[in-house]
This record gives structure tokens, C-alpha cells and sequence, in this order.
């Protein structure tokens, strides 16, 4: 299995516009939480956050700060990002209140109370509703075919592009140097890497500090957050006794970023097996498609040979494959120039791998698609809304490259 584009042929996708109006792309969780609405009935308030132009966290960051409370004192379930309106769970002991700074773009509603707060398990799904715009007349049938096969089939359960905002095009992520043994690197491209959209200011500080790097009062003076402080602190002392401890370091980063970093190297190895094994039985019928992150595949619409309805596990400890999976994680590996037994072993003293399995095809429920109709911000050109609901940790955005796939098969 190759990472890279080299003498394969790939598909593109229909030209189409998502998220222009940010009301183009609303999601909603849907929980199994049980909401009281008598007073006193539970040690929780539970709120229905509805936020746009904010991510989750920042956004309960900002809540915390302003309620004098710490973030670990509002319970969530998912990660929502900062695009398009998003509703979801949250949680607290204490009565919230909307600070002056999120008005507009966050809205909360108390639904009641409970016994017990939001987690990621309580998660039992998401409602999408999104438009896709800018769309040619000549390719809504197109689009209506690859509606009809995912209505029928389903599709593949990857991960998307959201779980994968630290991938460096050159680096790749934080936890293949992680895994290769080099700290310094990993911590570097934690502390300091850049994501698209950031602020040129952020970015140019960032740069600054990559300039200064080992030098750490330098560091500690140009620091802007306190991890950054307490990370250069650390590694000023620890460097006056031998050389700087990278991997203490690491392990003073939150344990959210560290997460973070572990689960997007489990869901690129993840994503690479279901490919390769959509690849080697699919008989040349597969469609290659090119992400940030290398070449998936997806396979023809009912293709029987290739064993889709089964639950593949992330690596991770006390991970377990058959030995096709087995075989090609092992390739994996090596082509990542990774120790093969480096999904066994726990480099970070705060966070660990742990397996656990994920459906490799889904089927969306209430999937509909309506006619088409002009689309008002561009001339001569159609829109069409879809709306579906998925299970918890499957990417509404991955259904969309589905439908809009350019593959005739």
C-alpha cells in the first residue's frame, strides 16, 4: 500500500460549494442523557448549546473563564468545530450564564437537570441538515445516483479531515515522531504548529519562538499561554542537569492535546487498513481518491466481495486482527519507518492508545435529498439540501464526498 499518489489513477468530485451562508451546515447531537425538568432533580444543569463561528472548546473556555469556574466543570459530549450552527449537550453543576463576549454567536437553553453529566457516551448520534450549492444542471443526476447507492449501501465509515488538523504535508502528525522516538520534534510541532485559518499574528509569534527554539529564557519571554510557559520553564531547569527532558515536556501539555494527537494517529492507521483491504478485493473496481492524509478508496455499490459489515479496531492496546489487518499494519508501519510493535507500547506517561472497534461501513438514517432549486449566490447554478442523521464519531462531510463523487464504476 502506497501513501502517495505515484502511477495510480484517482477520481475527483462534482464541482460543488458547501458552507457558503452558515446556516448551510447545522448539526445537532442527539443524546440518551435524561433530562428531568423538576427542580432539584439531579446535581446537574443541562443546556443545549447553540453556537456559530466558535469551536467547542474555546467556546467553553470562554464560558468557564467568564462563570469563574474551571473547564473541567462543564460537561460535553463531542468536539464540534467552528463552521457552519452546531446544538449539542452540556453540563454543569453550577447555573450558567452567557458572558457579554459569546452573545450573538452562542446561544444557551436550560433543559432541566440530571443525575448524571454529558460525557461522549451519551453521544447517540447527529441530525445534519446542510445545502450543497453551486451545483451544474448536467451533474444533479450524477449526484442523484450517488444518492440512490449510499441510500442502499451505505458508505465508509472513514474519518475526515477534521480529525487530522495537525498533518503536516512534510512532518505528517505529531505522533509519527512521537512513536520514532523524537520528542523534541513531537513537542515542537505541538507546542508550536500552525493550523489554516490561524491568525497571521499567532502564526508570526509561533515563528518567533520556532527561531528561538533551545535557548529557553528566549523562549520564556516571548511565551504568550501558560502552557508555553510552564513547557519552557520546565525544559530551562531540566537542561541545567542534563540535556532537556522532551518527553517530560510532553507529558505537561493538556491531556486533551495528547488525546488529540493519539486518536489521529489511530484514525490514519484506521483509515489506510479499511482502504487497503477496499483495494485488495475490489478487483480494480475501487475508486481512489486523494485526501490530506493519502489515497482512500471507495468501493462499487454492492460489491460482494469485499467484507464491509464488520467492526475493524483501531490499534491500540490490547488491539486484535485478523491476520490480512495484522500483515497490513505491520507494512504500515514500516513505511512510516515506525517501531511494528509501537501501537503496543505507551510513550507518554498522561495519555495511552486504547483499541476499540468501529463499524467500516454505515448506513445514515432519514437520508433525503430534495429537488433542486436555483442557487440564489450563484447564476446558473443549483443547490439541493440534504439532510440524514449518523451514529456517534461517523463524519457528515465523508457522506458528502460520497455523493458527490465523480466514479461511474
Amino acid at each position: 500500500m502506497s501513501l502517495d499518489a505515484t502511477s495510480r489513477k484517482l477520481v475527483g468530485f462534482l464541482a460543488c460549494k458547501t458552507k457558503m451562508k452558515t446556516e448551510d451546515f447545522v448539526v445537532e447531537e442527539i443524546t440518551d442523557l435524561k433530562i428531568l425538568n423538576t427542580t432539584n432533580s439531579g446535581p446537574y444543569y443541562v443546556y443545549r448549546m447553540q453556537k456559530e463561528g466558535w469551536n467547542t472548546v474555546d467556546a467553553l473556555i470562554r464560558l468557564a473563564k467568564e462563570n469563574r469556574i474551571s473547564l473541567r466543570d462543564i460537561q460535553y459530549g463531542g468536539k464540534k468545530d467552528r463552521h457552519g450552527i452546531t446544538k449539542q449537550f452540556i453540563t454543569s453543576r453550577s447555573r450558567l450564564r452567557l458572558p457579554a463576549s459569546l452573545e450573538g454567536a452562542v446561544q444557551l437553553m436550560e433543559l432541566g437537570r440530571s443525575q448524571e453529566p454529558m460525557a461522549p457516551g451519551r453521544i447517540v448520534g447527529n441530525r445534519f441538515k446542510l445545502w450543497l450549492r453551486s451545483l451544474q444542471a448536467s451533474e444533479i443526476s450524477h449526484l442523484q445516483r450517488n444518492f440512490e447507492a449510499i441510500k442502499e449501501y451505505g458508505y465508509i465509515n472513514y474519518f475526515d479531515s477534521q480529525r487530522f488538523s495537525t498533518f503536516d504535508r512534510e512532518e505528517g502528525l505529531p505522533a509519527f515522531a512521537l512513536y520514532a522516538g523524537n520528542y523534541e520534534q513531537a513537542l515542537k510541532m505541538l507546542l508550536l504548529g500552525t493550523f489554516r485559518r490561524e491568525k497571521s499574528h499567532a502564526k508570526d509569534r509561533k515563528a518567533e519562538l520556532l527561531k528561538s527554539w533551545g535557548r529557553w529564557d528566549a523562549c520564556l519571554q516571548k511565551a504568550d499561554t501558560a502552557v508555553e510557559r510552564r513547557v519552557f520553564a520546565f525544559l530551562k531547569e531540566s537542561q541545567r542537569r542534563a540535556p532537556a527532558d522532551f518527553a517530560g515536556a510532553l507529558d505537561l501539555l493538556p491531556f486533551e492535546e495528547l488525546l488529540m494527537m493519539l486518536s489521529a494517529f489511530q484514525a490514519f492507521l484506521w483509515n489506510h487498513l479499511v482502504s487497503n483491504h477496499i483495494e485488495r478485493h475490489a478487483n480494480g473496481r475501487a475508486a481512489l481518491f486523494k485526501t490530506r492524509t493519502g489515497i482512500l478508496a471507495f468501493p462499487a455499490p454492492g460489491d460482494q466481495s469485499i467484507a464491509l459489515d464488520q467492526e475493524l479496531c483501531l490499534p491500540g492496546k490490547d488491539e486484535r486482527f485478523s491476520p490480512e489487518f495484522q500483515a497490513d499494519l505491520q507494512s504500515l508501519l514500516v513505511q512510516l519507518g515506525l517501531p511494528d510493535n509501537c501501537t503496543q507500547v505507551s510513550f507518554l506517561r498522561s495519555a495511552a492508545m486504547n483499541a476499540y472497534l468501529r463499524r467500516m461501513r454505515i448506513l445514515p438514517g432519514d437520508l433525503q435529498l430534495g429537488l433542486p432549486e436555483d442557487d440564489e449566490m450563484e447564476a446558473k447554478r443549483k443547490k439541493v439540501e440534504l439532510t440524514f442523521t449518523l451514529p456517534a464519531g461517523a463524519y457528515g462531510t465523508m457522506l458528502v464526498k460520497r455523493l458527490t463523487l465523480r466514479a461511474r464504476f
